[in-house]
């Protein structure tokens, strides 16, 4: 699925995380991913209160990611593929509290395993 292109709704995004990830009370992991954005003033408000988290971040490059097609639970009479190339690189945040990062490291063949999976099947 595609992630949201629209600042307001990635800034909720990071600060809602940010929060869950401060009350959790046993291991807590997430992978947001959005398109590469440049940080205005109210995206870096937001994220701060996801930061303290922050275990990695990758960028998955234009060319090498597709997203799955979200509206395959509507019909759009529109036969195509399941799949579409943005054109904007993608940015990957791994966000975990400390039990979480325990839990589920963010290792390198992780990453790849993930970064993989952005690529239909042929």
């Amino acid at each position: 699925m595609a992630p949201p292109f629209d600042h307001a709704s990635v800034c909720r995004c990071f600060t809602h995380i940010g929060r869950l990830l401060a009350a959790a009370t046993g291991p807590m992991s997430f992978v947001v991913v959005i398109p590469v954005m440049d940080m205005s003033k109210g995206l870096r408000i937001a994220f701060q209160h996801a930061k303290p988290y922050l275990q990695g971040t990758v960028v998955a490059k234009v060319g090498e990611h597709q997203y799955l097609m979200g509206l395959q639970h509507r019909r759009t009479g529109a036969e195509g593929s399941l799949y579409w190339p943005p054109e904007k690189a993608s940015a990957l945040y791994f966000l975990q509290n400390d039990e979480g990062a325990a839990t589920w490291p963010v290792t390198q063949e992780i990453v790849d395993e993930l970064i993989r999976e952005f690529n239909p099947p042929s």
